[in-house]
């Protein structure tokens, strides 16, 4: 897997985007991340986050979630 621009991202699937951390409650960060995300309402908004109101702002590169690990049984 590899970064992509964000202009490419599919919109209507949660992926990876590479931004800063932005949301009605503070200012927001200061250092660009990585964050689960899903396009609505022409934003980049955090999947799951904690407030309503958590989007990811002046994303840059987006990337497909990676498969989930497999577990072994017994562990």
């Amino acid at each position: 897997m590899e970064w992509q621009p964000i202009d490419t991202a599919p919109k209507e699937t949660i992926v990876l985007v590479y931004g800063y951390w932005d949301g009605e409650l503070n200012e927001g960060d200061k250092v660009p991340d990585v964050w689960r995300a899903k396009f609505e309402f022409d934003l980049w908004w955090i999947d799951g986050g904690e407030y309503y109101s958590q989007y990811v702002r002046n994303p840059t590169h987006w990337m497909p979630l990676p498969n989930p690990p497999v577990l072994m049984e017994g562990k």
